[in-house]
């Protein structure tokens, strides 16, 4: 009602192009600003998701100027290697299938998602249907690519540089970025404000869309407000 949301498809994703080998998650702030140039948008709040608060993470430190806020869901200065690994196992067997069987996209779900979010009724039917929709070779791809980018970000030097205000989340049921990494996340950054969710795994603007929207407009509208 009073923002306007632009949602981003970087690089890989969505609607944008195939990705590259070589991506980085520098490259992917660097195609953040390209955007924000040409819509004229600076300063603006971002919100980042998992990978995105990666990009955003790297954003605010690279080009302070170009965000008001940034807001860090579920995310890490740093993706563990227990984290990687298990990405990189599970691209592997993928990639050993035409057709992926549901088991799989089961295994990566429960990682994802809370156990009290899927054992709503028709839930879990529902997310294998549309991700056997999504599911071809290049998004396979795109999405190995993505996650190499990933495990060659590390933000803990540089966290402490980042003075923008600053909204964290966490969940206590996820197992991608866990609680002690996200709330690590929040005391690292001096400005930051963190906020749990419980009953919730990776993406609690899915499991919990109401309250987080609520957090997140309260975050930037107080500083909208607060700003001189």
């Amino acid at each position: 009602r009073y923002y306007h949301v632009i949602l981003v498809d970087n690089r890989g994703s969505g609607q944008s192009g195939t990705l590259h080998a070589d991506a980085s998650i520098e490259q992917m702030a660097d195609d953040l600003v390209a955007l924000c140039q040409i819509l004229g948008l600076a300063p603006a709040h971002f919100v980042g998701s998992s990978m995105g608060g990666a990009i955003v993470q790297q954003l605010a430190y690279q080009y302070p100027h170009y965000v008001k806020s940034l807001v860090l869901a579920n995310s890490s200065a740093y993706f563990d290697r227990a984290v990687t690994l298990f990405n990189q196992a599970f691209m592997a067997l993928v990639h050993q299938y035409e057709l992926i069987p549901d088991a799989l996209i089961t295994l990566w779900l429960s990682w994802v998602y809370s156990g009290h979010y899927l054992s709503h009724h028709g839930t879990l039917q529902r997310l294998l249907n549309t991700l056997r929709e999504q599911i071809d070779v290049t998004t396979l791809n795109n999405l190995n690519y993505q996650l190499k980018a990933l495990r060659s970000f590390d933000a803990r030097d540089y966290l402490s540089h980042i003075k923008a205000p600053c909204l964290v989340t966490g969940s206590d049921q996820d197992r991608l970025c866990m609680a002690h990494e996200t709330r690590a996340l929040a005391d690292s950054i001096s400005s930051a404000h963190y906020v749990f969710f419980e009953h919730c795994g990776h993406l609690p603007h899915i499991e919990h869309t109401q309250q987080f929207v609520k957090h997140v407009s309260a975050f930037v509208t107080h500083i909208d407000n607060t700003k001189i």
